[in-house]
């Protein structure tokens, strides 16, 4: 099963969970052991988004998105189907019954940030630069 990597965490993602466009969209996943605050405090910070294969090897990266600010706990999401073989037809073939296995996720909405949040991280970041050449400046190591 796939899984994405926020910052530290790992959650397990649903069938079809990774859900992201290329202006944002959202992520179904089973949050484990965490709380919905815990969960939500991670999504605050998220700086990355990793997509694991079922080996823990990344498929796909998006640093270009944040968190929207949106999160909804849904009980009774199918999580999979099960496929079980109950016997055979008349003619020899398998028969199979299909089963929906549920629990409880969480969608995580993001989105492309703002012009009002790129041009905060572009003046944090000048502000940054024109520290370092200050302390250049009068002799210090940057």
């Amino acid at each position: 099963m796939e899984s994405i990597k926020i910052g530290t965490q790992s959650y397990e993602l649903v069938a079809d969970g990774y859900q992201l466009q290329q202006d944002g969209g959202c992520i179904i996943f089973q949050p484990g052991e965490q709380t919905f605050e815990e969960v939500e405090t991670v999504m605050s910070g998220v700086k990355s988004i990793l997509l694991l294969d079922e080996n823990g090897d990344t498929m796909a990266s998006r640093t270009d998105l944040v968190y929207a600010g949106r999160m909804t706990r849904q009980k009774d999401y199918v999580i999979r189907v099960e496929k079980n073989q109950t016997g055979t037809d008349s003619e020899g073939n398998a028969v199979y019954e299909y089963k929906d296995i549920t629990g409880t996720v969480l969608i995580a909405e993001f989105r492309l940030p703002d012009l009002r949040e790129k041009y905060a991280a572009l003046e944090e970041e000048v502000t940054n630069t024109q520290l370092a050449i200050v302390e250049l400046y009068e002799g210090g190591e940057a």
